[in-house]
């Protein structure tokens, strides 16, 4: 596969040798043929570094916990992953995380309710690795469980909706917490 990168890249540079010596006259075609190359140079990078997908901090600290033998780093094997894709189904509504005994590591509820919903980001995030997703905060009641869709300092309107995933997010913590203050409720993390 390196060698057909090298390839491509070698060909991408002679060619655009030759266009630029032929500019002031009709580049036509091989302008194009320039193109493609570009084109397939960077798909090719894409071979080479797979893109890494965006998840929620609490998954990535599972993902490291499960890395780690006894200290020491290890790899995530096919194994592993399929080891953790059936322990994963072994976990539903009749048969909750907490009820599982799982040899070496522990699967949480939490775990499971996000991969439900993110099934590919997880497996890209065991495979290709990850980056972790900045967290936002939501405002919630303190006496119920609705959340903050909008709020108008001038007169102290408040709008509230029961799903945690229409609120209003907040990347600043403490912004977070000074509506929170004004409204006279409490905040969340929201893990998307």
């Amino acid at each position: 596969m390196t060698n057909i990168i090298e390839s491509y890249l070698f060909e991408k540079d002679e060619a655009k040798e030759r266009i630029t010596d032929c500019e002031s006259r009709e580049a036509g075609y091989t302008a194009g043929w320039v193109d493609a190359l570009e084109f397939c140079h960077k798909k090719a990078e894409k071979l080479v570094e797979p893109e890494k997908v965006e998840i929620p901090q609490f998954v990535a600290d599972w993902i490291e916990h499960i890395k780690t033998d006894e200290g020491a780093a290890a790899d995530i094997t096919g194994g592993d992953i399929f080891r953790i894709i059936v322990d994963m189904g072994e976990v539903s509504a009749f048969n909750p995380a907490s009820d599982i005994l799982f040899n070496d590591y522990e699967i949480t509820d939490e775990l499971v309710n996000y991969c439900s919903g993110h099934e590919m980001e997880f497996l890209k995030a065991l495979i290709n690795g990850y980056t972790v997703k900045e967290p936002v905060w939501v405002v919630k009641e303190k006496e119920g469980s609705r959340y903050l869709v909008e709020y108008r300092l001038s007169d102290g309107h408040v709008i509230l909706v029961s799903s945690k995933a229409n609120a209003y997010p907040f990347k600043d913590k403490q912004q977070a917490e000074s509506v929170a203050t004004l409204t006279n409720n409490t905040i969340e993390e929201r893990n998307e």
